[in-house]
């Protein structure tokens, strides 16, 4: 079953992020044998921040990391992002580090927000690197 979007600011960021490589941007409710890493939604700020205020609020909030910031693309717009409160780089690759059998780990980022080894401004560039730093596998 399909949400509705309701205005064109969601249409297009849907449009441009659904075949994404590295996430799956869904316009239907979640299927039940998916988790969930995190979740992103845009909408008017004035709804971001009372969704942002409400979740504050409820039982749950402990359990939670929320990002909230406004769109440079479209005015009047932001975007809210939850997460599981233990999520960050850092604590993957601690995971990584014990759930495998990996020595060494290099972080990759398009978003300066973010601590990483590589930072690009666009994902391309990203795989670029890689391919460079690892094309020695062939």
């Amino acid at each position: 079953m399909l949400c509705d979007i309701f205005f064109e600011a969601e249409k297009d960021i849907y449009r441009k992020m659904q075949k994404s490589p590295y996430r799956n941007y869904l316009n239907k409710k979640r299927p039940k044998e998916h988790s969930v890493v995190y979740m992103m939604c845009v909408d008017e700020t004035s709804k971001i921040e009372k969704l942002s205020e409400e979740i504050k609020g409820s039982d749950v909030y402990e359990e939670l990391k929320i990002l909230t910031y406004p769109s440079d693309d479209y005015i009047g717009y932001s975007y809210i992002k939850i997460y599981n409160k233990n999520a960050s780089v850092q604590n993957m690759i601690d995971y990584l580090g014990t759930s495998s059998e990996a020595k060494r780990v290099i972080t990759f980022s398009d978003n300066n927000r973010n601590k990483a080894d590589y930072i690009y401004a666009s994902c391309d560039r990203i795989v670029h690197k890689m391919y460079n730093m690892f094309n020695w596998y062939k």
